[in-house]
């Protein structure tokens, strides 16, 4: 159920509950008149509804309560999830500028994990184009395939295994 359903059965309820409240007071405020109500009614059943009244407009009023702090939450939640997205597209803007940057430039860190020379990634791109197979790229240029999937995806080639 969408919450659209759920408020127009709060509105028809609270319209039925209006309709008995009037129908009380009109009641209550002729007692002398002849009386409208079935036989076997009787004023306690009459405050029994009248109670019963009272606790769905609690409970009516319960649900709204509940439903705004669901709603509340759930803009809460989507607020997160597009921070979060923007924090992810921002640092993926990033590493593509810097990983461009360093197949342009042909920059080489040493040490441990560090980049490797700007040859090696232009071999692969060259391999690529040549229609050479992941494992052949790899063994000839001497990268991982995490650098061989993101030389492709730099090259808008779809990575796809030999």
């Amino acid at each position: 159920m969408n919450v659209s359903v759920l408020l127009v059965c709060l509105i028809a309820v609270d319209v039925l509950l209006c309709a008995a409240v009037i129908f009380l007071l009109f009641h209550n405020a002729f007692p002398k008149t002849k009386s409208v109500l079935p036989e076997g009614i009787t004023d306690t059943d009459l405050q029994q509804l009248q109670e019963m009244l009272s606790r769905s407009q609690e409970d009516s009023q319960a649900f709204q309560n509940a439903i705004s702090e669901g709603q509340s939450s759930l803009e809460e939640l989507i607020r997160r999830i597009d921070e979060r997205e923007r924090a992810l597209r921002t640092l993926l803007e990033e590493v593509h500028q810097e990983v461009n940057q360093r197949l342009v430039q042909g920059t080489t860190q040493d040490g441990a994990g560090g980049m490797k020379e700007e040859r090696q990634y232009k071999d692969a791109a060259l391999l690529i184009r040549q229609g050479k197979t992941d494992q052949e790229i790899i063994r000839e240029c001497n990268i991982t395939e995490g650098e061989l999937a993101l030389i492709k995806g730099l090259l808008g080639i779809r990575n796809e295994s030999a």
